[in-house]
Parts: structure tokens; C-alpha cells; sequence
């Protein structure tokens, strides 16, 4: 029998936090109208230049529907204006009215990163989107001024106009918010069985928008497929009806060749006859002159804006559920940027909210105020109160002060679930208050879970545009922390390399490699070791350019050679049991194969040390469960995506599943690959979209625990970084080759004790280093920046 020790199991379970289905951003929006039949949709868009400085421009370049003429364009507002105003007119049309566009918030210089809806790029490239990204955190849009080629030399370039770049954006729209795929033809591409989606040189183009959006703006009716050809579009060979058909039918009677590409239901679409759009077959004018009931979205530029966290703590729990909720909450005050706004209210066994920390701007004297705060927070009788407490805090929310295109967090730090009234969601949806929650599961904590008229903890913040973590495990809920304090930062730290080693014997010397390349910046090698054997411990940690490091319990102090070796940092955790070694950015070495032996002294260890290498970069390697929402079928499809601004295509991408029996007994062990193929078989919806996935049916079906973890590598040049997603033209973009990386990553799938015939699992990503809560880990790597831009200057 396995002993999974608890230091294993904590590394395990956190090294990222769950990636939930909330909105891209708490202000993206999508109300229905009941009695209008109508939904009102609110996007959030971002741009990668500053709109309040010069507008980029002007580019010359062939237009893109008028063959033979040239085209100018400036990215000015009047610009982006004129572009959202015709998705805006597009969309309209091609739902038949159903849809609306209300309100588009616009953020300069890429801010929030890929958690928008769309994104706008002043460079060369070929637009695409995620396949039903709407509701799918880090999944958009994303669309290019520029397209064709860039340089001269191998061809012309084509400028998108304001009205022909909108028409391209509702285009996407076709592929993010409804799921659907392309009705166009692509020359040179046969057919391929196992990629239904993808279109090919064989089929029949449709007079539709999935088609040619300059031309038609309007989905594919049953009458565009009167012949019964599904099988002659991407569109038809997926779904085998109309665009029409699809959104007016529920999810579930969609075709397995569809499943797990993120499709939803809206509302709106309810009842409509598909054979008898508005619209649809209506003059091509109606492109740039939309019906008199259409009314122009408001366009709104936000410069710099303010984010406010109000955090809410449950003392009404058990006194080791809080101690994990304020260990989380004070990750994230520590987490959080200088010039934040933040409040600290706690709710008691009625529900009964109070004010422990009032709204204030951060800064050093507050962060230390509010994280004492925090600490001096003590358990109450213990209740179920969260769903009192969640409509007590709303009128306090609602007397925030924000400007237009400021977010506001509700922050909710409890245990167990909770029902909260579906008006109370409603509510928050009004309000645009994105809540996260940061539950710990414990038994003597369970909640009512969702019943008629009430939703449970976990549909509130998908509802809403919040996070959304429940575990067993409190270090899950202290990196998710970290995460939700810098949702705008374009970098993250990574692991590169995890690995347990076997416990030591006496004298005995164990070896491990592992690489740093071009995608990384400062590193941080941390060795975490159980009770008592961190005293035992001796490593030598050499560089690639041969530089070399020692250090041992009995001789604390580190003994080096070389020039890298000097600029190492070493910092020892004693309460912890962890050794860290920080790696600075920008020094000549660095980069390349690395080897650390590991050796015991005096006596044998008792446990398997851990390792993990972390660093900060961009390339970010993320996971996301899907087919484990309560009331939806159980059909569980583990997605992986990497990211570094675009999608990377080309790696291999593997997921090791333990399934335990019990805590400490392992019931089965499989290697799972993922693909990015597009193929049904794999559960992926696209090919080449940098979206790797696979169907888990065969291997998680028993309750129990899984620990799964996905690795992703590729050698120099394996790999490439592509726009990916589903491209608005016809044609593949071959990307560019990358240097080669190593990733991992982890998630949590945990059954309830009392499995149900139609499983709910709760799904939660690792987060990092849950033994030593962050709060070491962060200040050394702050330490190394510091060190590493004062070695340049």
C-alpha cells in the first residue's frame, strides 16, 4: 500500500487554482427581456494601444471587399466607434432582433489580458475566436485591423475598414457567444472524418454569415439545407442542422460530435420557428442599414480603472474551516496591488453582516493593518447563514462609489454550500458585482446545494463573472487567493518541473534534471521535505554554465563556485521544513539544463522530498474540468490550454490520473493524452486552436478522489505560437516557432461520499506551495527582481 503523505498530497492538489465558468470579466453581461423576447448583451473589449495617446496609423493597404482599390484607416476612437457600431448592427440582424448589444466597455494596452470578450490588434494577423468562449474564463475573440501579409515583400497588405472589421467581430461572435461553426469552402482542404468542424475544398458555401460576412448577415435557416447535405459544411457535418435549428434546439439534443465545445441555450431563442427568421434572405444593404428598431450601443473608453475587493468572512463555521479562509484572505490582501480598494466585513450566525475593516485605499499601513485584522477574527456558534448573509451585504455593495468601467468583488470566505435564492443572483447580475467563492468543503459544513427557486455557491459566481473554488484542501484555497489578486497581470508564475523523490537511505545520492528557457524570468527551486528530514538533507545544485551550489543542514551556511552560483538566493523555512533557491532574470548561464543531486546525512529520511521549479512567465499553461456542473449529465472532458498572449500549438500535452481509494490507498493510475486534433473521439472542438483536450468517461467513473496532473513539453522549434481559434477566412496560419518549455499543472476531482446515480463531483484546481501559503515564496521573488534589475543598471 502507498502512503500519500500530507505534504504530498498538498502540493498535489494546489499548484493552480480551479478555473471556473464564469464571465471573462464581472461587466460582461447577457440579460433577457421575458416579455420583449429580447436579450440585452454587455461586452468587455480590450485594445493593445493606448487610445489616449497618438491612434496608430494611418495604414495603407488593399481594401478588403472592393477588389482593386485601396484602403486608409487610423485606429482612432471615431475608428473603433464606427467597428463596434457594425458588429452591433450585424448581430442584431442575425438574431432576428432576439440579441441586442447594450453597452461595450473598452480597456487600453490589452488590460485584463485575455478575460474579455474581444480583442482588437493594431498588427498583421487572421481573426479567430474560441469555440463557445461566452461564460469560459480566458476565452475571446480575437481580431486584427491588419491581415494578409505584412511585409511587402511576399504580398499586399489588407486594412479592414471600421464597417468591415465590425462585420468580422459579429462573425466571431457566430463562433464565441453561439458556438457555431463555418459554412464557408477552403480550397486545397479535403475532408477529414475526424475533424467535422474544420471546412474543406468539397463543401457548398451558404449565404450566411458564417460564410461571408461582408455579404450576409444572417444564420443558415432548415431551407439552406434543404438537399439534407449536412455533410458538404464544417457547420452541417458537426451539428447535421442549420445554424437556425442549433440555437433554437436545447444543448442536450446536439450531436456527440459537438460535445464539450462550450454551446449554451439562451433564452431568447426559445420558441422561435427557424424556418422564418426576421431577417434572414432580407437585401445585403441590410448590412450598413439596420432596421429602424435598432438602437446604437453605448461605447464606453475606461482609462484607469479601479478595482474594489470587499472581502466577506464566515465566522459561523468550524474554527479549522475559518483558520484556512483567513489564511486565504490574507494571501490575497498581501497579493494585493498598492492603490486597491478594499473592505473587510465578516457575517455572524444570523447573517447579520459587520464592517471590520472600513472601504480604504491600500497602501503599506493598511495591508499590515487589514491582514492583523484578519488574524484576529475568531470562530461563533456555528450555522448555515451564507445565503442570509449574501442578501444582507447587497444594500453595503450597492452604496460602492464606482465610475463606469469599474469592477467591484464580493470575496466570500466560507465552508460547505450554501442556497442562495435565484432573485439574490439576479441581483448581483443587476449590480455587476462579480462574486468569488473560496469554499472549504467539510462535512460538518454541507449546505443545502441547489434546489427549485435556489442556486447553489457555484452557479452564483459562474452567474456573476466571480471564481469560484471549493476543496478539501485549505492551500487550494490560499493560492486561488494569490491568482484572483493579479487577474490583470500578463504573467504568472509557473511550475516548469515537479517531481517527488524516493525517501534517502543513509549516504544516498539522488539526481534530477530539469530546463529553464527563453520563456522564463526569475526562478524559484523550491525543495520541500516532512517533519524532520529537511535536517538530514545535503544538495548540489549545478548551473548550465557549470556554476555550482552546496548547502546542507549541518553546514547551513551556502558553500558556491562560480559566478552564477554567487547571485543565487537560499533561504531556509525551518517551521515549513522548505529550501528555496532564487534564480535572478537577465544573468548570462542561467538559461538551459540544470542538475540537483539530493543526498541524506546522518540519517535516513522518512518521506518523499518534494521539488518543485517555478518561475514567472507568460507562457502559461492552464486546465479547466467541464461536464461536472451539478444538474448538467455527467460527462467529465479535461481541457488544457497554453498562452503566452496567443495560442501554442504543437506540444505534447499528457495527464496522469492517481485514483484513490480512501486517502492513502491508490485504486488505479492512468496516462491520458490530450490533442488538439478537433476530432470527436477526443472531446476537442477544434484543431490547432492551442485547446488540448480529452474524454474522461473511461477513467473517472467511481467516487473517490483523483489527483490529476498535466504536463505539456516541447523541444526548440516543436511547438509554435499561432492566432488559433476558428479563423474568419479561409487558410491556416503556420505561427512561429518556439523555443522549448515544460509545463504542469494540476486539478482535483472529488466525489462525495454518497454517490449519487448522475455523480456532481466538485472540480478544483491546484494551486502552489499550500505547505508554506505563499507568504515565503512571494517576498523571495520579489527579492530576486530587485536584485536582478539592479544587477543591470
Amino acid at each position: 500500500m502507498f502512503r500519500r503523505s500530507a505534504l504530498a498530497s498538498a502540493l498535489a492538489a494546489c499548484f493552480f487554482a480551479p478555473m471556473g465558468q464564469g464571465a471573462n470579466h464581472p461587466l460582461s453581461a447577457l440579460t433577457h427581456d421575458a416579455a420583449a423576447g429580447q436579450s440585452r448583451v454587455e461586452f468587455v473589449a480590450n485594445v493593445d494601444w493606448d487610445f489616449d495617446s497618438e491612434a496608430p496609423g494611418p495604414f495603407s493597404g488593399l481594401h478588403p471587399t472592393r477588389p482593386g482599390e485601396t484602403a486608409q484607416i487610423t485606429l482612432d476612437r471615431a475608428y473603433l466607434d464606427g467597428a463596434f457600431q457594425q458588429m452591433a448592427r450585424s448581430l442584431y440582424i442575425m438574431t432576428d432582433g432576439r440579441h441586442r448589444v447594450e453597452k461595450i466597455i473598452v480597456y487600453k494596452n490589452s488590460l485584463y489580458g485575455s478575460n474579455v470578450d474581444i480583442r482588437i490588434r493594431k498588427g498583421c494577423g487572421r481573426s479567430n475566436a474560441s469555440l463557445g468562449g461566452w461564460g469560459n474564463t480566458g476565452e475571446r475573440t480575437q481580431n486584427y485591423a491588419l491581415w494578409g501579409e505584412c511585409d511587402p515583400a511576399k504580398g499586399a497588405m489588407i486594412v479592414e475598414t471600421a464597417d468591415s472589421l465590425g462585420q468580422v467581430l459579429a462573425h466571431e461572435q457566430g463562433h464565441y457567444l453561439y458556438a457555431l461553426y463555418d459554412e464557408y469552402v477552403e480550397a486545397g482542404a479535403p475532408v477529414d472524418p475526424q475533424r467535422p468542424g474544420f471546412p474543406a475544398e468539397s463543401d457548398v458555401a451558404r449565404n450566411s454569415i458564417m460564410n461571408n460576412q461582408y455579404l450576409f448577415p444572417f444564420f443558415s435557416r432548415p431551407v439552406d439545407y434543404m438537399s439534407g447535405d449536412y455533410d458538404r459544411t464544417a457547420h452541417g457535418r458537426v451539428y447535421r442542422v442549420s445554424a437556425w435549428e442549433t440555437l433554437t434546439r436545447p444543448v442536450e439534443q446536439d450531436p456527440a460530435s459537438a460535445r464539450g465545445n462550450g454551446r449554451q441555450f439562451f433564452e431568447a431563442f426559445r420558441g422561435v420557428d427557424a424556418n422564418i427568421p426576421r431577417f434572414a434572405g432580407g437585401a445585403p444593404d441590410l448590412v450598413n442599414a439596420p432596421p429602424a428598431d435598432w438602437r446604437a450601443p453605448e461605447i464606453l473608453y475606461v482609462s484607469q480603472p479601479r478595482e474594489t475587493d470587499v472581502l466577506l468572512i464566515n465566522l459561523a463555521q468550524p474554527a479549522s474551516a475559518l483558520a484556512a479562509g483567513i489564511d486565504a484572505a490574507q494571501q490575497f490582501v498581501r497579493s494585493l496591488p498598492v492603490g486597491s480598494r478594499v473592505q473587510l466585513l465578516s457575517y455572524d450566525a444570523s447573517g447579520v453582516v459587520s464592517e471590520r475593516a472600513p472601504l480604504q485605499v491600500l497602501d503599506e499601513n493598511v495591508r499590515g493593518a487589514m491582514v492583523a485584522q484578519l488574524g484576529s477574527l475568531a470562530a461563533g456558534e456555528a450555522s448555515e447563514a451564507t445565503g442570509a448573509a449574501l442578501e444582507n451585504v447587497l444594500n453595503r455593495l450597492r452604496s460602492v462609489d464606482r465610475n463606469p468601467g469599474d469592477t467591484l468583488y464580493l470575496r466570500l470566505y466560507t465552508s460547505g454550500d450554501a442556497a442562495v435564492a435565484t432573485a439574490v443572483v439576479e441581483a448581483y447580475r443587476q449590480l455587476r458585482v462579480g462574486v468569488s467563492v473560496n469554499a472549504l468543503r467539510v462535512a460538518e459544513a454541507a449546505g443545502e446545494g441547489q434546489t427549485a427557486g435556489r442556486a447553489s455557491l457555484g452557479a452564483l459566481a459562474r452567474g456573476t463573472g466571480g471564481d469560484f473554488v471549493s476543496s478539501a484542501n485549505p492551500a487550494a484555497l490560499t493560492t486561488a487567493a494569490r491568482k484572483q489578486a493579479s487577474a490583470t497581470a500578463q504573467t504568472e508564475i509557473v511550475a516548469t518541473r515537479q517531481h517527488s523523490f524516493d525517501p534517502l537511505r543513509v549516504g544516498e545520492r539522488q539526481s534530477l534534471s530539469f530546463s529553464l528557457g527563453a520563456h522564463e524570468e526569475e526562478a524559484v527551486i523550491l525543495l520541500a521535505f516532512d517533519e524532520g528530514d529537511m535536517e538530514r538533507a545535503e544538495i548540489e545544485l549545478r548551473a548550465p554554465d557549470g556554476s555550482v551550489l552546496r548547502w546542507s543542514a549541518k553546514e547551513p551556511t551556502p558553500l558556491s563556485e562560480g559566478r552564477l552560483a554567487e547571485l543565487l538566493e537560499v533561504e531556509v523555512d525551518p517551521e515549513s521544513e522548505a529550501l528555496l533557491v532564487g534564480i535572478p532574470a537577465d544573468q548570462d548561464g542561467w538559461r538551459g539544463a540544470w542538475t540537483l543531486g539530493l543526498g541524506a546525512t546522518g540519517e535516513a529520511m522518512r518521506a518523499s522530498p518534494e521539488l518543485a521549479v517555478l518561475a514567472e512567465s507568460a507562457l502559461i499553461l492552464e486546465s479547466e474540468l467541464m461536464g461536472v456542473d451539478e444538474g448538467e449529465p455527467f460527462h467529465p472532458v479535461l481541457r488544457a490550454s497554453l498562452t503566452k498572449d496567443k495560442a501554442v500549438t504543437g506540444a505534447s500535452v499528457e495527464a496522469r490520473i492517481t485514483a484513490w481509494s480512501g486517502w492513502d490507498e491508490v485504486r488505479a493510475e492512468y496516462r491520458v493524452p490530450l490533442a488538439d486534433s478537433g476530432m470527436p473521439a477526443h472531446c476537442d472542438a477544434l484543431p490547432n486552436d492551442g485547446i488540448y483536450s480529452a474524454c474522461l468517461d473511461a477513467y473517472v467513473q467511481a467516487k473517490g478522489d483523483y489527483d490529476i496532473r498535466i504536463f505539456a513539453h516541447a523541444a526548440d522549434g516543436q511547438a509554435r505560437l499561432r492566432d488559433g481559434g476558428v479563423f474568419a477566412r479561409p487558410g491556416d496560419d503556420e505561427g512561429v516557432p518556439m523555443a522549448g518549455f515544460s509545463r504542469e499543472v494540476d486539478e482535483v476531482l472529488e466525489f462525495p461520499e454518497a454517490a449519487p446515480d448522475n455523480p456532481t463531483p466538485a472540480s478544483g484546481g491546484g494551486g502552489g506551495l499550500g505547505v508554506l501559503n505563499l507568504a515565503l515564496l512571494l517576498p523571495l521573488m520579489a527579492r530576486v527582481r530587485r536584485r536582478s534589475v539592479a544587477s543591470v543598471s
